[in-house]
């Protein structure tokens, strides 16, 4: 009768209107996930500081955005630190004004980059990868994982390698080396990571950072050979930014840099 009528109607309803509001999230979950993803929603305008812990980081961000070396002391964080460095070189600047450049020093924890990396990628438009000179030997294969996760992760970004420490000249490495080093480093990684790929099963950044290759398969490294992913070295002193004798401790190299890739 009219009550089993008016019950299949009321049913119809319910399942018409489950039905669009399962189709709305869908919509919402796949806009959420393209934006996390990378997509053009969001611009890349920020600078990313990346390397191991302890290598300087912090400094050079307080360097760049206040004009001085942190006054309390550096700590190795677990949080991304944030700050404004702006470029008042006029032609450097957008129709002349200064241009503030959002700046997110990233931690060196192992466990912690990773995704720090893959979370800050949609905004990153360039990045200062700071090495700690005298450390470096020691630690070079950590140095060169993280370099080359972060290549890898960051494609076409920019990259500035900040050879920190350079004022302890008998104990640091010098930029050439740094890069010579690097380079034949990341030669043991592809070799590595290209006999692991079918083993690999550890979620989206291990999956991802085992199936990408730096440069050409089967040839020698060279960072010259990446045309869309420019890499720069230069010498640096971070605690002494007002040392211009040999020019390392002089910010406006790195300055420059900004300005070049806005």
């Amino acid at each position: 009768g009219e009550a089993g009528i008016l019950a299949m109607d009321m049913e119809l309803d319910i399942t018409l209107i489950a039905g669009i509001v399962v189709a709305l999230l869908i919509v919402v979950a796949t806009v959420l996930f393209l934006r996390q993803a990378g997509g053009t929603s969001v611009p890349r305008e920020s600078v990313l500081l990346v390397g191991p812990a302890s290598g300087g980081k912090t400094t050079l961000l307080s360097l760049l955005c206040n004009g001085a070396p942190p006054t309390h002391g550096t700590v190795t964080s677990m949080a991304p630190h944030r700050a404004n460095c702006l470029l008042k070189d006029a032609s450097a600047a957008k129709k002349g004004e200064p241009v503030s450049i959002p700046m997110i020093d990233i931690p060196g924890h192992s466990r912690l980059r990773g995704q720090l990396l893959l979370s800050h990628a949609p905004g990153c438009k360039m990045v200062l990868f700071v090495v700690d000179s005298v450390a470096f030997a020691e630690e070079l294969s950590d140095v060169a994982e993280l370099l080359y996760d972060a290549m890898v992760l960051l494609p076409g970004r920019p990259f500035l390698i900040v050879c920190n420490k350079q004022d302890l000249f008998f104990r640091s490495s010098k930029p050439d080396v740094v890069q010579t080093r690097l380079e034949a480093e990341f030669n043991v990684i592809k070799k590595t990571r290209a006999g692991t790929l079918e083993s690999t099963d550890d979620g989206e950044i291990s999956a991802q950072l085992a199936s990408a290759q730096l440069g050409a398969e089967g040839t020698m490294f060279k960072f010259a050979d990446l045309p869309d992913q420019p890499v720069k070295f230069i010498p640096f002193i971070a605690n002494s930014a007002d040392k211009t004798d040999s020019g390392s401790g002089d910010l406006t190299p790195i300055f420059e840099w900004l300005a070049s890739n806005q």
